[in-house]
C-alpha cells in the first residue's frame, strides 16, 4: 500500500554469529516469587485473562488449580495491545500497570499460565523504560500444580485481592 516492491522469493541471508547475553536476574524462580509477594517493595503481575486469574473459569490444562498467587495483580496481556497487535503508547502502558496495582517505582515480576504471555508484560515494561523486572518462567503451570503443597504454593480465588 505504500508503493514498495513485493516478492514471493525467500531472501538470501548471510550466515552470522550471534552472541547471547544471558541475564539470569531477569528469570525468577518460585522462591523469588514468594519473596516478592511478601514485600511492599515489589509487585507480581499476572498476564492471564481475568476469568482465569479470579478462578471464574477452570484452567485449560488438567492438573492445575484455579485462582492466583495471593497478593498478585492481574493485567491481561491483551490489554497492552492495540487492535492491530502493536503495543499501546507508553503513557497508556504505565497507566494500565498502575491501574492493575503494580508500583512502577519498584521491581516487577511478570507471570502468566506457562511463561509465554508474561513476556508481553516484560516487553511492555521495557517499552516504558522500566528496567527492574523479571519473568517467572514456571508461571501458573508450576505454581498452580495440584501436586504442590498449599503452604509452599498458596492459591487464592475471587476478587478479594487484585
Amino acid at each position: 500500500s505504500d508503493g514498495g516492491s513485493v516478492t514471493g522469493e525467500a531472501p538470501m541471508i548471510a550466515d552470522a554469529n550471534y552472541k547471547a547475553d544471558p541475564q539470569p536476574d531477569r528469570v525468577s524462580k518460585a522462591q523469588d516469587i514468594r519473596a516478592a509477594l511478601n514485600s511492599e517493595q515489589s509487585s507480581v503481575v499476572d498476564a492471564r485473562p481475568a476469568a482465569r486469574f479470579f478462578a471464574d473459569v477452570p484452567e485449560p490444562r488438567a492438573g492445575l488449580k484455579s485462582g492466583h498467587m495471593p497478593g498478585a495483580h492481574n493485567l491481561p496481556f491483551g490489554a497492552l495491545l492495540n487492535d492491530d497487535g502493536t503495543m499501546r503508547a507508553a503513557d497508556e502502558i504505565a497507566a494500565l500497570f498502575t491501574g492493575a496495582g503494580a508500583d512502577l517505582k519498584h521491581p516487577i515480576t511478570t507471570t502468566c499460565g506457562s511463561g509465554v504471555t508474561a513476556a508481553v508484560l516484560s516487553l511492555a515494561l521495557e517499552t516504558i523504560g522500566h528496567r527492574r523486572h523479571s519473568l517467572y518462567d514456571g508461571s501458573w503451570a508450576h505454581w498452580g500444580d495440584e501436586g504442590n503443597a498449599e503452604r509452599d504454593f498458596p492459591v487464592t480465588a475471587g476478587k478479594g485481592r487484585r
